[in-house]
């Protein structure tokens, strides 16, 4: 692998592994947030809402392990170059 393409990867892993820690920290606070509605919000819009939430959890985890996925092979790459 040239140096130019080695060094185009290893900048795109950085900044993605900081898009990552971001999105970890975005995603503790909005669950430290869901927590605290979730002991008070009640009713039938709040379990429209929890489907929602629920959904949307699934969906934030699921971008974390993808990214986590392309930091390994990013990772794996660079390494064997």
């Amino acid at each position: 692998m040239d140096d130019s393409l080695k060094n185009a990867l290893l900048s795109y892993q950085t900044a993605l592994n900081q898009h990552l820690l971001v999105l970890k920290e975005e995603f503790e606070m909005l669950e430290t947030a869901w927590r605290s509605l979730n002991d008070v919000y009640e009713g039938s819009a709040a379990e429209e809402f929890k489907e929602a939430w629920r959904k949307t959890m699934v969906d934030f985890e699921d971008s974390i392990g993808k990214i986590e996925t392309i930091l390994s092979f990013l990772q794996e790459i660079t390494e064997n170059a």
